[in-house]
């Protein structure tokens, strides 16, 4: 990102912190493959089996701490089970320490210190870090953008006088709003179950929520109040930061009040304003929740997320380092919950027609996440009489902070495929699945046909309507809450008291990552998990009742009775709490697995079979059978190549480094620290490995072609 013209070199007095990420340590299995075999056990590990075998090693820190002393850097703080080092210098001394330009860019009494130049590592450090928080900022427009579409405030300004006669409305107020534990009731959380035993963790970005909020909301609706506990340092947003407090309130407030025996841990990564949401917030607060020793949470949620691809906010290797965390959160039998985002199937990048790319939001499009989605909810005598997908974009509004505003729509659920992450394969059997398109047009005239089989999202989904809003109260006012931002905490809390339902003996049993097994028991094994939605559209996609998944609503809004009834049908115990035979009691219904014709049927009563493999315990990923042996000399499968595929491209080689997803393709700078801007760029004439140049607008039969080894497969037996 280059600064613009005006922009100054930051002063040899101003300090600045980095924080470099180490490689897991020398010798230790691959990240991905440990998550995979997790996957397929069920068998999660504690945080101190992941520490001795993921930590950062002692000689990795000592020669971080060597390059400090050399280039005049102090180390302010070492998290070995987060493999991290945050450094502190001046700029002067950074500058030479990482070979960097800084600048600083006022823009509305704002700074911001972008990267102007690449980074290469010195020799001290290569192979030892594999990326540097702090160098680059989130950045569009020399103005960082908000965590959400639900918060995202455009340039500070009065309200809008829109422009016409406005006439008062005669009719009744269309909006309206129901507590959470009712919106509970509508999506039949398991009554017996209210998340005991369980610690859920609400993630925040900014901003925090008042106590006396909570006491008053929970005494409104008669409820004792939950346990609720605070992990690091928040601060109550100001001025038009006041929506962070909204966000973080209502997150809390739905999630404690829907899993009202669970423990909620809010954590918070200590920043006060929008510039200091960074890449690294996000990568802090994961770090803060998934490593607590304390509260050990079963499930995370985070209302946040900005689109794939969108200018100067993410880049791929930041989202290859956060997906090393939610692969350590597979590990760890931790199932994390994210939304989809509030835009519809677009998201305006710049003012002007044609100007709204199809964009589906990073994290929630990681394949290790369940990204949640939005539908509208009808009522009437107490009794859901239809669900459609959210979509209000016809509906203007001013969306007012304080005294600052802007135009704005009541949103939409997003949904669509990602470009970072290719299909997996427990999506791959999932009909009308579409893919990313992307063409060239040269003044008029088209040309590169690209497409990208990626990832799908949502996978499920839940109400998010604000004109039927989340009652909720902040500053002792009732609010409407809604967005992806309310689904993805209300889907957290049903898992929560799944968590406990399929527990035994007082002890709640993890889920884990969980995507594999939905998609398997709603469309393979028809167990109804999800109320199909199959009306409505989010500006691109649309519902339809002949495809059982689609880019707005995934496979529908989550029920929490049916889908614990279907872990609880084709479950075992855990290994802890299994009889020491493997024969079961006569009478005992559980499904048997025919080694003959690989069918499942049920055992008839009053007959003793051993315990069969079931698809909770075994899930099918590469590896088992063809190619098996490769995996394991090579090792890290990697995650989905971010650039899109076409016609010129050879398929990339399957030799990956160790961090998953990294675009490394031969004669490429391999640096881990190397922005990876391949995607536009790489659909143009390049040469292959044989040296031979390819022309984009002529091979329209090898569109699309991509390795035959994609990642994230990860899926339940076929019935």
């Amino acid at each position: 990102m280059v600064p613009p013209d005006d922009g100054r070199l930051v002063g040899t007095e101003s300090k600045v912190q980095v924080h470099l990420v180490l490689r897991p340590p020398p010798g230790s299995p691959c990240l991905e493959e440990t998550a995979r075999e997790v996957t397929r056990t069920r068998e999660f590990w504690d945080i101190e089996k992941y520490g001795q075998t993921f930590a950062a090693s002692a000689g990795d820190l000592e020669v971080v701490r060597s390059f400090a002393r050399e280039h005049h850097l102090k180390v302010v703080s070492e998290q070995p089970l987060w493999r991290t080092v945050t450094l502190e210098g001046q700029s002067t001394d950074l500058r030479r320490a990482f070979s960097v330009t800084l600048r600083e860019c006022p823009k509305e009494a704002k700074h911001f210190r972008p990267r102007i130049r690449p980074m290469p590592l010195k020799d001290e450090l290569s192979g030892v870090v594999e990326w540097i928080f702090g160098l680059e900022r989130l950045w569009q427009n020399q103005q960082p953008l908000p965590p959400l579409a639900l918060a995202s405030v455009h340039p500070a300004r009065e309200p809008v006088d829109w422009s016409g006669d406005w006439a008062q409305s005669s009719e009744q107020a269309p909006w309206s709003f129901l507590p959470p534990p009712r919106l509970a009731e509508l999506y039949d959380f398991p009554r017996e179950f209210q998340g005991e035993g369980v610690c859920v963790g609400v993630l925040t970005l900014l901003g925090d929520y008042l106590p006396s909020d909570m006491e008053r909301f929970f005494a409104e609706l008669d409820m004792p109040m939950p346990d609720i506990r605070r992990v690091g340092v928040g601060h109550l947003g100001k001025g038009s930061d006041d929506w962070a407090n909204l966000e973080v309130t209502m997150d809390v407030q739905v999630t404690a009040s829907c899993a009202p025996k669970a423990r909620t841990a809010v954590y918070f990564p200590d920043a006060r304003s929008y510039e200091d949401v960074t890449a690294w917030t996000y990568f802090k607060v994961y770090a803060m929740a998934l490593f607590d020793t304390e509260n050990r949470p079963h499930v995370l949620t985070l209302s946040a997320g900005l689109p794939e691809d969108l200018p100067g906010i993410w880049v791929q290797g930041e989202a290859d380092i956060l997906e090393e965390l939610f692969m350590a959160a597979a590990i760890l039998g931790v199932t994390i919950c994210l939304p989809s985002g509030d835009s519809g199937s677009f998201y305006p990048i710049s003012q002007g027609m044609f100007s709204a790319p199809s964009l589906v939001y990073y994290p929630g499009s990681s394949p290790w996440v369940l990204c949640c989605g939005g539908t509208s909810l009808e009522v009437k005598d107490g009794r859901v009489v239809d669900e459609v997908v959210w979509n209000r974009l016809c509906n203007n509004m001013n969306l007012i902070y304080g005294k600052v505003g802007s135009p704005a729509n009541l949103g939409s659920s997003t949904g669509g495929v990602s470009t970072y992450f290719l299909r997996p394969e427990w999506q791959e059997r999932v009909p009308g699945m579409p893919e990313a398109t992307l063409y060239d047009f040269t003044e008029w005239v088209f040309s590169k046909p690209r497409v990208f089989r990626g990832r799908g999202c949502p996978d499920v989904s839940a109400h998010a309507d604000f004109l039927m809003g989340y009652r909720i109260l902040v500053k002792g006012v009732h609010r409407y809450g809604g967005g992806t931002s309310a689904s993805a905490p209300l889907i957290s809390a049903l898992l929560a008291r799944v968590c406990e339902g399929l527990g035994s003996k007082g002890q709640p049993r993890r889920l884990g990552f969980l995507n594999p097994l939905l998609y398997e028991l709603q469309l393979d094994r028809k167990e109804r998990i999800c109320r199909p939605i199959v009306q409505g559209n989010n500006g691109g996609y649309s519902a339809s009742p002949e495809l059982g998944w689609n880019a707005c609503t995934g496979l529908g809004a989550l029920l929490g009775e049916p889908l614990l009834n279907a872990l609880k049908k084709y479950s075992r115990p855990a290994r802890s709490e299994q009889p020491s035979a493997e024969v079961l009691e006569d009478g005992e219904e559980l499904p048997v697995h025919d080694q003959q014709d690989g069918k499942w049927r049920e055992r008839p009563r009053g007959e003793a079979q051993q315990r069969p493999p079931v698809p909770w315990e075994h899930a099918h990923l590469p590896g088992d059978g063809e190619g098996a042996s490769q995996v394991g000399q090579r090792g890290e499968l990697g995650r989905a190549q971010r650039v899109l595929a076409s016609a010129s491209m050879k398929p990339p080689s399957l030799e990956l480094p160790r961090v998953p997803g990294r675009e490394r393709r031969e004669g490429r700078d391999s640096s881990p620290l190397r922005l990876q801007e391949l995607g536009r760029e790489e659909a143009q004439g390049r040469e292959d490995d044989d040296g031979r140049e390819h022309s984009q607008g002529d091979q329209g039969d090898e569109v699309g072609q991509r390795t035959a080894r994609e990642p994230h497969h990860l899926s339940v037996p076929r019935v």
